[in-house]
């Protein structure tokens, strides 16, 4: 994963927990200073090492570290960076999502070596949709339910997602997801 990755988490947790939890997570996860150069590509262990040190510190799950950094992802670092590509690449957040693939192969250029995950959508209907996510990497499919919850907002839609089924594929992660609009059921 690149550098910008691990500086997102980085201005996350000084955002929301402060340079102390920082310093504890830095020093918890093995990193260093030299860690954070945005266009650099670094071993995903860095990454990895830094969600679970967040766990640790922060006392929550990986997972719900995970949802958080998604959000945070788009609110704020995409947001920052690739807001006018968001906005050229999709109206809202399904249409984004039906064209995230492209906006990837369009970022490749900027990273050498990038391996975006890969995405499909299936509509149900209007309302219901089947996101589709592969990734070489394994145990990232809880910030992707945290990327659509922060398109929802960036987009000032109500999105609800729900994770349907995850599994190992060729060394990677397979996952499907159930993304609606509006309200949640009450089921």
């Amino acid at each position: 994963m690149y550098g910008m990755i691990h500086k997102a988490i980085r201005d996350m947790v000084k955002t929301v927990h402060g340079d102390q939890a920082w310093l504890s997570i830095l020093s918890e996860s093995g990193a260093s200073d030299s860690d954070f150069l945005s266009l650099r590509s670094y071993d995903d262990e860095i990454a990895y090492n830094l969600v679970g040190a967040c766990s640790r510190i922060l006392g929550a799950s990986a997972e719900a570290c995970l949802e958080d950094f998604g959000r945070y992802w788009v609110l704020v670092t995409a947001s920052e960076h690739y807001s006018d590509m968001m906005k050229s690449y999709g109206q809202d957040t399904f249409s984004l999502l039906t064209r995230m693939n492209e906006m990837h192969e369009r970022i490749s250029s900027t990273f050498s070596g990038y391996k975006p995950p890969f995405f499909t959508v299936d509509v149900i209907n209007e309302q219901h949709y089947l996101l589709h996510y592969r990734s070489i990497r394994t145990g990232l499919s809880p910030f992707v339910v945290g990327l659509v919850q922060g398109l929802g907002e960036f987009y000032n839609e109500s999105v609800n997602i729900t994770l349907d089924k995850t599994e190992n594929e060729n060394g990677g992660e397979y996952s499907v997801f159930s993304v609606t609009r509006g309200p949640a059921s009450s089921e």
